[in-house]
């Protein structure tokens, strides 16, 4: 149970180099690295059906092995940017405020 809770968090840390959060963008939503594109986003349109080559056509900012390798640590990363996506739509005030 440890080696497999252990090698959960080195995925997680790995995938994290993908992954940005700045209070200057998109009010600290997390967004894939060098855009503005929130990698819940990205999530949600891999589970849509499109592909990554699609992706990237939409939002030409993101490259095509970053989009590649979030859908590769979706077992650790989906879960976390989801939830902090749901807590930032929850509260738009707060996001708001952030933005000021």
């Amino acid at each position: 149970m440890i080696k497999e809770n252990l090698e959960l968090f080195k995925r997680l840390v790995e995938a994290m180099r993908l992954v940005e959060i700045d209070r200057e963008k998109l009010a600290g939503m997390p967004v894939v690295r060098g855009t503005r594109v929130p990698v819940a986003v990205v999530y949600e349109l891999l589970d849509g059906g499109f592909k990554p080559e699609d992706i990237v056509k939409m939002f030409p900012t993101l490259r095509l092995s970053d989009v590649v390798e979030l859908a590769s640590y979706s077992d650790v990363l989906k879960p976390i940017m989801r939830d902090i996506w749901r807590r930032l739509i929850e509260r738009p005030q707060e996001v708001i405020e952030c933005l000021l």
